[in-house]
């Protein structure tokens, strides 16, 4: 199984029993207590608990698509999610127009859905807004972008394969590596690109959501 997966299943598996735990601590189960003002006051603020949780993931679920127009911009044709550089390309296009829905339309509707979660109406806008067009985003292409962690290499199918770029010659009775997968696949960040990268990753992203947030 990819680690990738295995991480995201074990921190949503964390999530669940860090909240179940925390359910049961402070929820008594007895009839008796259940009765009591302060078992009310638990349930109420678990209920907040679990709006709240619900309002996040509702977000990352909102930050898919953007996220996908940061990776795809930088995974190469060879990747190993084999995707087609036709889909990349309408992954691309239309990036903008569903990041402004998702920030016009998305957001607002999160925020009435969740009401429960006790949360200020503007304080839930404002956050997910801000997480949604400019935090994920900017997060995944310092991920994704060559000059910063290069994270478009892990996914690329020779940096997969062991040893696809170990290469060495025979000089002066001693084997010599000139190239090796570390200095292809695993090279450090190079700092001096990666706002260049960055800004040229989403300056398309930000200037077609402008150029529909004013139609919308």
């Amino acid at each position: 199984m990819d680690r990738t997966v295995v991480a995201l299943v074990s921190v949503w598996l964390a999530v669940v029993a860090l909240v179940t735990a925390y359910i049961a601590r402070c929820c008594p189960i007895s009839s008796a207590q259940r009765e009591s003002r302060d078992s009310r006051s638990c349930g109420r603020r678990s209920s907040r608990l679990l709006w709240r949780l619900v309002w996040s993931i509702g977000l990352l679920t909102m930050s898919v698509p953007t996220v996908m127009f940061v990776a795809t911009d930088w995974l190469p044709d060879d990747n190993y999610f084999t995707l087609q550089p036709d889909v990349m390309k309408m992954v691309q296009w239309t990036g903008s127009q569903i990041l402004s829905l998702v920030a016009n339309f998305g957001v607002p509707w999160l925020t009435r859905v969740s009401w429960r979660s006790e949360i200020s109406p503007i304080t839930s806008q404002m956050l997910g807004r801000t997480l949604v067009v400019w935090v994920v985003p900017l997060c995944a292409s310092v991920s994704m972008a060559d000059g910063c962690y290069r994270g478009w290499a892990r996914w690329w199918n020779p940096c997969l394969q062991m040893g696809t770029f170990d290469e060495s010659t025979d000089l002066a009775l001693r084997r010599v590596q000139f190239l090796s997968q570390g200095a292809v696949c695993g090279s450090p960040p190079a700092w001096g690109r990666c706002t260049r990268d960055v800004i040229g990753n989403l300056s398309i992203l930000y200037t077609r959501k402008m150029f529909l947030s004013a139609f919308q």
